[in-house]
């Protein structure tokens, strides 16, 4: 259910999602064909439905001169928007471009090393795709607080980034690590190249322990698990194991950790007959979960941690404030995105607030399809259509679909059923509430994104994009009705 959306723009009434995507496939063709003037003519068309592939497909285009004059300026701009809706690629290149010129850079290119770099570091989505890039970000969010470009000095921080982007593998963050610490980062065989791993494993989990040592979570506990296993003593790896199966035996685990961890168990289970009848039963569960979704688990935790301490150790620069007269928090958040501490046109942060249907702008005391009136045609809600933007002014507007999945994603998520609200926690020990209030309309609780449709699906016109919450707690984003009245909770950008 969760799952990163895609938005698209504007809608031209003669292109239907049908030829959208054979328009896609096209282009693609083309760029396979090695036929860029083509795909670059396509890509530019479809780059005004804002789809993030197309964007990034279309920064390319003018990154290579594939099609067209290369055109860095250009290249940056569309790498920008496709990095802002979530593409790693497009982050980790931006890195590099400013990381590259960082000698004569603006104070904003290095705000925006800063912020593309911290992005993509602290994504919790995995693709072995993203490998080759890890050089550009983790190893930029490194130097950007080393040297405190765009944010503060933090020698902690830098260690810990640059650390962690050499246990993955970053060759200039292992490179630098070797040089700071005396070690000879030179190996010839295999047991050398992963005893230099473990080295960066111990180094990370010594420093980041102090802040993790009262912390009960899936992620911490499966850090301590890793940091045990690289010891290689006897005690270290019988502690892991004991770790790893009361881990194991969580409830709350999902099948991939489970998998995952049933890995580290088999080999020593198979050494106790008591052992191996108790988890041989699981061999056919787990066998079918791919070792890339394994890896994905384990790159989810890590990153979780390494994340809350730099949310944790960022507090004391985090923010509220008021902008034209309403409150936001800083929840610490990889793209900087501030939220409003209530509802619109609440003024208490447990009161529901107003109800709108999407791209209108004027309350109603009922919401049905024959009263709605808003422009069919709109695709992603503008400064005339954003009610947010039109109650609260300049920088403030309804949340998009990343600005939901990234708020849910990085912050605990804890449903009071005495107020009716769901607390939304950050490490940095900011939080906001999101009252459970619903539309006599409305089927359950939600709260409109700005956008009509991700671009990866097909919904009905009379439809846009809504968070839902449930209480046990959980999330996701659906299609709701445009006509039926949702919560509004402003962002500021």
């Amino acid at each position: 259910m969760r799952k990163l959306f895609f938005l698209l723009l504007m809608l031209i009434p003669s292109l239907t999602y049908a030829q959208i995507k054979r328009e896609r496939e096209i282009a693609f063709m083309h760029y396979l064909d090695k036929n860029y003037s083509e795909s670059f003519k396509v890509y530019s068309r479809l780059a005004q439905f804002g789809n993030s592939e197309d964007l990034e497909s279309l920064a390319q285009h003018y990154h290579y001169g594939y099609g067209t004059e290369r055109n860095i300026n250009l290249a940056i701009k569309y790498y920008k928007m496709a990095a802002d809706k979530g593409e790693e690629l497009s982050q980790s290149q931006l890195c590099e471009f400013y990381s590259n010129g960082i000698a004569t850079a603006t104070e904003q290119q290095q705000r925006d090393l800063y912020k593309y770099s911290r992005m993509f570091s602290s994504n919790l989505h995995y693709s072995s795709s993203t490998n080759s890039t890890d050089d550009n970000a983790r190893y930029s969010l490194y130097l950007c607080y080393k040297n405190g470009w765009g944010t503060h000095k933090n020698p902690l921080l830098a260690d810990i980034w640059l650390t962690f982007a050499a246990c993955n593998d970053a060759m200039k963050a292992q490179d630098e690590f070797c040089s700071i610490y005396g070690i000879d980062g030179n190996y010839d065989s295999d047991e050398e190249e992963t005893a230099l791993m473990d080295t960066y494993i111990k180094h990370l989990y010594e420093i980041i322990q102090p802040y993790i040592q009262n912390d009960n979570s899936i992620e911490a506990t499966y850090f301590k698990i890793f940091y045990l296993l690289t010891q290689k003593t006897q005690s270290s790896i019988l502690e892991g194991f004991k770790e790893t199966v009361s881990l194991y035996d969580n409830i709350n685990l999902d099948n991939e950790g489970k998998a995952f961890l049933y890995d580290i168990i088999t080999p020593i289970a198979r050494l106790d007959d008591n052992l191996k009848k108790r988890y041989e039963k699981d061999a056919e569960k787990y066998e079918l979960v791919s070792d890339e979704d394994k890896y994905t688990w384990h790159h989810i935790q890590l990153t979780k941690v390494v994340w809350k301490i730099d949310a944790m150790l960022n507090k004391a620069y985090t923010q509220t404030g008021i902008i034209n007269g309403h409150n936001w928090v800083d929840l610490g958040l990889p793209s900087g995105t501030k939220w409003a501490t209530c509802n619109l046109n609440a003024d208490d942060p447990f009161a529901p607030g107003s109800f709108y249907a999407w791209a209108e702008t004027r309350m109603k005391r009922k919401y049905t399809p024959d009263n709605y009136n808003a422009d069919s045609k709109i695709m992603l809600l503008n400064d005339n259509s954003d009610v947010a933007h039109l109650s609260y002014g300049a920088g403030w507007g309804i949340p998009s679909c990343e600005d939901w999945r990234e708020l849910l994603l990085y912050c605990a998520i804890e449903y009071n059923e005495q107020r009716n609200a769901m607390f939304i926690k950050s490490p940095n020990d900011q939080f906001i509430v999101l009252p459970m209030a619903q539309n006599s309309e409305m089927d359950g609780v939600a709260y409109w994104t700005n956008t009509r449709i991700p671009g990866l699906h097909d919904p009905q016109e009379g439809s846009a994009a809504a968070l839902i919450l449930e209480t046990q707690p959980d999330w996701g984003i659906i299609f709701a009705d445009k006509w039926r009245g949702c919560l509004i909770r402003p962002v500021l950008k």
